[in-house]
């Protein structure tokens, strides 16, 4: 069983946030599957999986890509 706590995700392109969607879509299940409540997920996500280069090289086009996809 894998440990949401040590994965990290890299996006080398830092475009449309694709990359981090599917990343926030795997490592949700992740979570889900190691027993961490629903409601918690999504800001241990982006608290914890997220970097500096993704908040400013990523942030305008990935922002609302992520945002749809925790609903």
């Amino acid at each position: 069983m894998l440990n949401p706590e040590t994965i990290t995700v890299i996006d080398p392109a830092c475009g449309s946030g694709h990359i981090l969607v599917e990343a926030y879509d795997v490592l949700k299940a992740i979570y889900l599957e190691r027993g961490y409540q629903l409601r918690s997920i999504p800001r241990l996500i982006l608290e914890k999986k997220t970097s500096t280069a993704w908040i400013l090289r990523g942030f305008p086009s990935a922002c609302l890509g992520t945002r749809i996809a925790k609903r």
